[in-house]
């Protein structure tokens, strides 16, 4: 999910011409409003396993296009940037994107962590691993995509969990 976040990050900033922030582990922010979410699941084919990524990116949402509960934190392409894009515009920038940081992953020129670390919207946060999961600051992920937590004990690795930034 990590992967699809940045392809979608790198399309709308090349579509956009505004440098959205990954909240990890797959969410892609806009001025601090929530335009995207990544899930990826693993499918068999035989006796392999193939990743299938569900990417669901808001174009042209309005406000009022949201539940009121959700209408200050979600957005869209749209909403948060003005003008209108072109829906297959950025289909086509979000599939040449991930097909290049899929192909750079598979090539061993991908550092996770650095790549991250561009689009990181938690960087350096006071945050909460909800449902009962640590607190602490936020330091990035490690190459296995593994959220990197400083907590009073110790700098943790978490595997997978929704973040919340945490009230200062």
């Amino acid at each position: 999910s990590l992967l699809a976040g940045i392809a979608v990050g790198q399309a709308i900033e090349r579509c956009c011409g505004v440098r959205p922030g990954l909240k990890w582990p797959n969410d892609v922010l806009l001025h601090g409003r929530k335009i995207c979410g990544v899930l990826v699941e693993a499918r068999s084919v035989g006796s392999a396993l193939h990743p299938v990524a569900g990417i669901g990116l808001n174009v042209h949402h309005r406000a009022e296009d949201f539940p009121e509960e959700l209408r200050e934190r979600a957005g869209s392409l749209e909403s948060t940037c003005g003008g209108h894009p072109e829906r297959s515009t950025v289909l086509a920038a979000v599939m040449n994107e991930l097909e290049s940081v899929l192909d750079e992953e598979r090539a061993g020129r991908l550092r996770l962590s650095d790549r991250f670390a561009e689009w990181d919207a938690l960087a350096d946060q006071p945050v909460e691993v909800l449902d009962a999961g640590p607190r602490g600051t936020a330091r990035g992920v490690d190459e296995q995509g593994c959220l990197r937590l400083e907590t009073a004990t110790g700098t943790q690795s978490v595997r997978s969990g929704e973040v919340s930034l945490r009230a200062r």
